[in-house]
Parts: structure tokens; sequence; C-alpha cells
């Protein structure tokens, strides 16, 4: 299991999950691949996590 904090503010939009701020993905050495749709998080001290999106 990994801990990761946010502070999330919900909007009412459409086809958007959530929206991730910069400075949140630096704190977590956020590694973004938009061709494969995937955000892994490396957060020092914390095991690795990948979000994987739905291919369209």
């Amino acid at each position: 299991d990994a801990w990761l904090e946010a502070n999330l503010i919900p909007l009412d939009l459409v086809d958007l999950d959530i929206i991730l701020g910069m400075d949140w993905l630096e704190k977590h050495h956020a590694l973004v691949d938009y061709f494969q749709k995937e955000v892994t998080l490396r957060s020092p001290g914390q095991p690795k996590v990948t979000f994987r999106g739905e291919r369209r």
C-alpha cells in the first residue's frame, strides 16, 4: 500500500477524472507517459505506483 496525500476540490467537469497540479506531481516524482496513458509516482519512502488510463 502507498500513501499519497492530496487536497481535492470537486469540480463539475465532463470527461475528466482528476486534475493534478505541477507542485503535487513534482512532490511525488511523477513520470507522465502520454502515449501509454500512464502516470507513475515514485515518492521517496513509498512503493512505486502506476495509474493507467483507458486506451480509446
